[in-house]
């Protein structure tokens, strides 16, 4: 019914269907944690207090370990605004890239590393760039 309403897009009803079935699987693996079900259930007062679910999850979710964001005025240009500058929130990439490394190495190497051959091929690949030659 939801997507009939235009609540939720028919690929987040898949999405939602497969993880229910994972779900599913879980549960006759005896390892679903249905603890955390319940949690996420009760959020917000069951749903009742619906302008509290954000801050009831933030509360409930670990604090994640990754640089603050960083505000640059960036010059833009709009056809019918002209030109203006705007505060523009951004994670740099030499402070992410490291916090990622340390914290999350599990996702570090599925993101970033990929694979040996993949790190392998990318270094071949920049190793007679000027950027590698000058670099000590």
């Amino acid at each position: 019914m939801q997507v009939l309403w235009g609540a939720f897009s028919p690929q987040v009803l898949q999405k939602s269907m497969d993880l229910f079935e994972k779900d599913l699987e879980s549960m006759a693996a005896g390892t679903l944690d249905v603890a955390a079900i319940s949690k996420l259930a009760s959020l917000g007062t069951n749903g009742s207090h619906a302008q509290h679910i954000w801050r009831d999850l933030q509360k409930w979710l670990p604090k994640p370990k990754l640089p603050s964001l960083h505000y640059m005025f960036l010059p833009l240009y709009n056809s019918v605004l002209g030109r203006f500058s705007k505060s523009v929130p951004m994670i740099l990439p030499h402070k992410l890239f490291p916090a990622i490394f340390h914290n999350y190495p599990i996702m570090f190497d599925k993101l970033v590393y990929g694979s040996r051959d993949h790190c392998r091929r990318f270094w071949k690949s920049v190793s007679n760039s000027e950027h590698f030659r000058s670099h000590s």
